[in-house]
C-alpha cells in the first residue's frame, strides 16, 4: 500500500503513476488518493475538531461541511478531546474516516475496521460502501469481515 501510494520506493522493478495518458509525477500523487492504514498517523496533540480542520484546508472534503464527519464518525461528543486520548478504535474510525471523506480518485484502505468492535466495525463498512462513489477503492485486510463481500479478491496467501 505504502509503494501504491507513492511514500515507499519498490525494492526492484519501477511504479507508473497516470490518469488516463497523462502521466504522475511520484511527488504529485498524494493530490489523486487518499489512504488510511496502520502506518498513517494522527496529530495526536490536536483535538479531533482541530485535525479535521487542518487536514480539510489542504484537501476537499466529499461532504457538506468538513465538521459533519465529526457527526458521521460519532464522534461529536469528543470534537475537543486531544487524539492522543482516543482509544485505538476510536482514532482507527478518525483515520479511516477522514480517508473515505477526502476526495480523490483513489482510496486505500489497509485493515480498516483493526482495532474496531463488531458495531463500530459493521457501521465503518457500511460507510465505505455508502460513500465510496466511482473511486477506484483498494483494501488490503486479512480479516474476513471486511473482503467477504467484495466481488474481485486477490488472495496473496
Amino acid at each position: 500500500m505504502r509503494i501504491i501510494a507513492g511514500q515507499l520506493n519498490p525494492s526492484e522493478g519501477k511504479i507508473g503513476f497516470s490518469i488516463g495518458e497523462k502521466a504522475v509525477n511520484t511527488e504529485a500523487v498524494y493530490r489523486y488518493l487518499s489512504w488510511s492504514g496502520p502506518y498513517v498517523d494522527l496529530y495526536q496533540d490536536l483535538t479531533m475538531e482541530e485535525h479535521v480542520k487542518l487536514h480539510f484546508q489542504f484537501r476537499k472534503c466529499l461532504l457538506d461541511h468538513p465538521n459533519d464527519l465529526l457527526e458521521v464518525l460519532d464522534l461529536k461528543a469528543h470534537k475537543d478531546k486531544k487524539l492522543r486520548f482516543f482509544s485505538s478504535g476510536m482514532q482507527q474510525r478518525a483515520k479511516v474516516g477522514i480517508a473515505l471523506f477526502t476526495a480523490g480518485d483513489l482510496l486505500l484502505l489497509d485493515e480498516p475496521t483493526s482495532n474496531m468492535d463488531t458495531d463500530n466495525a459493521q457501521r465503518m463498512l457500511s460507510l465505505i460502501d455508502q460513500h465510496l462513489g466511482d473511486r477506484t477503492y483498494v483494501l488490503a485486510s486479512n480479516m474476513k469481515r471486511e473482503f467477504e463481500d467484495m466481488e474481485h479478491v486477490l488472495n496473496l496467501g
